[in-house]
C-alpha cells in the first residue's frame, strides 16, 4: 500500500477484539458532589455477573481461572473498506462460556437484543471477531481535517486485491488478561498511548 494510506493505520496501542457493542448512557445523578451514570454502573454489574458465572463454570471443571490466548493468523476485510487480522480463539470453549455468560446478562438487563432474529451475534458461531488494521473512515477524517491542503479527494475503498498474499500472514499470539467497557465518545490514554476512554476494567 502507498503512503497515501498510512492515516488510514489504525494505532497498534487501539488494538482490540469487540465483544459487544451497546449504549450505556443514561441519566447523570449527583451523589454527595459526585456524578453517576446509573446505566454505566448497570452495564458494568452485568458484565461482572457473566464473569462470576464463568468462574463457577470453570469450578466446576475444577479449572482456576487464567489468561487466555488469541492467535492473529490470516488477513482479510469488510468490502474494501475496513482491513483487519483474524484471530483464532485458543482455548475455543472457555471463550465461547466467557461470551455466551456475559451476553446473557446483557441480554437480561437489556442492552443488547437476546432473540435470533433481532441479532446476529446470538450464539458464539455467529461473531465475527476482528482486529482492525486499517479503516477508510480514518482516511476521511485526515481529509475533512486538511481539505484545503489536499489536491483530491480519498477514495473511498481501498484497491481491490489489496490483502493479496497476506492471506495467511501470521502475527503471533496475544495473552488475554483481562475485558474493558470502552467508550467511543471519550479521548483516553493508556500509558504513553492514544487510547480509548475506559470506563472500567474487569481484570
Amino acid at each position: 500500500m502507498g503512503i497515501e494510506y498510512q492515516a488510514a493505520a489504525v494505532p497498534i496501542s487501539k488494538s482490540h477484539i469487540t465483544l459487544f457493542l451497546f449504549n450505556a448512557d443514561g441519566d447523570t445523578d449527583k451523589e454527595d458532589g459526585d456524578i453517576t451514570d446509573k446505566r454505566l454502573d448497570i452495564a458494568i454489574e452485568a458484565i461482572e455477573e457473566g464473569i462470576n458465572e464463568y468462574k463457577v463454570w470453570l469450578s466446576g471443571k475444577n479449572e482456576s481461572i487464567k489468561p487466555l490466548n488469541i492467535t492473529l493468523e490470516g488477513v482479510d476485510h469488510f468490502n474494501n473498506s475496513v482491513i483487519f487480522a483474524k484471530p483464532t480463539f485458543s482455548e475455543y470453549a472457555h471463550f465461547e462460556k466467557l461470551w455466551t455468560f456475559i451476553r446473557k446478562h446483557l441480554v437480561d438487563r437489556r442492552f443488547i437484543p437476546g432473540g435470533c432474529e433481532e441479532s446476529k451475534a446470538s450464539s458464539f458461531r455467529d461473531l465475527n471477531p476482528h482486529v482492525t488494521l486499517l479503516k477508510m473512515s480514518r482516511l476521511y477524517k485526515q481529509f475533512r481535517k486538511r481539505k484545503k491542503g489536499m489536491k483530491e479527494n480519498p477514495p473511498r475503498k481501498f484497491p481491490k486485491n489489496v490483502i493479496y498474499g497476506m492471506e495467511g500472514k501470521h502475527f503471533g499470539t496475544q495473552t488475554i488478561d483481562r475485558i474493558e467497557l470502552l467508550s467511543l465518545t471519550k479521548e483516553g490514554v493508556k500509558g504513553n498511548f492514544s487510547y480509548y476512554f475506559c470506563e472500567h476494567e474487569f481484570s
